[in-house]
C-alpha cells in the first residue's frame, strides 16, 4: 500500500472526529476532534459563480469541482475529485502534489440516487469497501473486518424545525488507522456529510 506522510498527524491519530458546516457558510466544512478543536477544513474549489451554477443545476450540467482539504494551519492535505454522471461514481483522493492515493468506486450505476457503498482501491488493488447502511457508512478492510463507522446526526441548536437543524457527521474508530484507511475515512466522512 502507498505510504506517505501528507496527512496531518492529528487526523491520523484522531479516534473520533466530526465534520460539520461552518456557521454562516454554504460550502465550507469544519473538521474537529471530539473536544471541538479544529483539525482542518474542506471546501469545494473554484470561484463563487462556478459553485453557484453547479448547485443550481444539481451538478448535472457543470463538472464537479474538486474538494480541497486543508489542515488547521491552512496547508493543503488532500484533493477529492469525483466523476461519473452516466457511469459508476468514481472518487479519487490525491495528495497535494496531485498523485493519486486512493480510489473509491461506486457499487451501483445510480450512486447518486441509490447508494449502497464503494469499493476501496489502493495502488489498483482492492483494499476493502464502504457499505452504506441507511444513514451510516461502515468501512471494512479486505477481510471484512470493520475498521470505522461514520454516523450522521442532527445538531441541537436554536432551530424551529428538526429538519432544518444542521447535520454533524462523526467518524468512530476503535484503533489507529493506517494512512490509506485514514485517508478513506476522512474522504468518506466529508462525502457522507455532503450527500
Amino acid at each position: 500500500m502507498t505510504d506517505s506522510t501528507h496527512l496531518p498527524a492529528r487526523l491520523l491519530d484522531a479516534a473520533q472526529f466530526t465534520v460539520e458546516r461552518k456557521l454562516g457558510s454554504t460550502g465550507n466544512l469544519m473538521i474537529k476532534d471530539r473536544k471541538g478543536v479544529k483539525l482542518g477544513s474542506a471546501h469545494e474549489a473554484g470561484n463563487k459563480s462556478m459553485r453557484a451554477l453547479k448547485s443550481m443545476s444539481d451538478g448535472l450540467f457543470f463538472p464537479s469541482r474538486p474538494i480541497q482539504v486543508r489542515d488547521r494551519d491552512g496547508q493543503p492535505a488532500l484533493w477529492i475529485k469525483s466523476c461519473g454522471v452516466v457511469r459508476r461514481s468514481i472518487l479519487t483522493v490525491h495528495r497535494p502534489d496531485r498523485t493519486e492515493m486512493v480510489r473509491l468506486i461506486g457499487k451501483d450505476w445510480a450512486s447518486e440516487t441509490r447508494n449502497t457503498g464503494y469499493w476501496i482501491k489502493v495502488d489498483d488493488e482492492r483494499a476493502g469497501e464502504i457499505v452504506a447502511d441507511k444513514r451510516d457508512y461502515v468501512i471494512l478492510d479486505s477481510a471484512g473486518t470493520e475498521r470505522a463507522r461514520i454516523e450522521m446526526e442532527r445538531v441541537e441548536r436554536d432551530s424551529r424545525s428538526a429538519y432544518s437543524a444542521p447535520l454533524r457527521t462523526t467518524l468512530h474508530t476503535g484503533r489507529r488507522l493506517s494512512e490509506p484507511f485514514a485517508t478513506v475515512a476522512l474522504a468518506a466522512t466529508i462525502l457522507r456529510h455532503r450527500a
